[in-house]
């Protein structure tokens, strides 16, 4: 068994004893294969990073907000009120800080194509 996208070479010799154009078709696959992984991988991270920045915004947003009332509920007196929501607020923002710096999650695995070749039982 072998893997990757081109076969070895004892074996893309017996494809061109078939037929002598199947090498360069074979080689013209995996190139397109390539170029279709490689699109493929740049467009998972500008989603990601498109995601990333709008999670940003939002957050920025948020605490804008979250300020804002505290703020507001402070000039009305209700300091309870005020300390609580402004407590809870940065609680919020804080936790996934805390959380990643003592549960780091591991890095993602990247996909790996390959195509998979098998020898035949009792022969090369």
């Amino acid at each position: 068994m072998f893997r990757g996208p081109l076969p070895p070479p004892e074996v893309f010799a017996k494809y061109k004893e078939i037929d002598p154009r199947i090498i360069e078709t074979v080689l013209k696959l995996a190139e397109k294969e390539q170029e279709h992984a490689h699109k493929m991988d740049e467009r998972a991270l500008s989603a990601q990073s498109v995601a990333f920045r709008r999670g940003q915004t939002y957050a920025f947003f948020l605490a804008l907000a979250t300020i804002a009332l505290t703020g507001y509920l402070a000039v009305l007196g209700k300091y309870a009120a005020a300390v609580g929501f402004g407590g809870a607020g940065i609680a919020a923002f804080v936790t996934p800080f805390i959380r990643n710096r003592l549960f780091p999650s591991p890095p993602p695995e990247r996909e790996h194509r390959a195509v998979v070749h098998r020898k035949e039982k009792g022969g090369e």
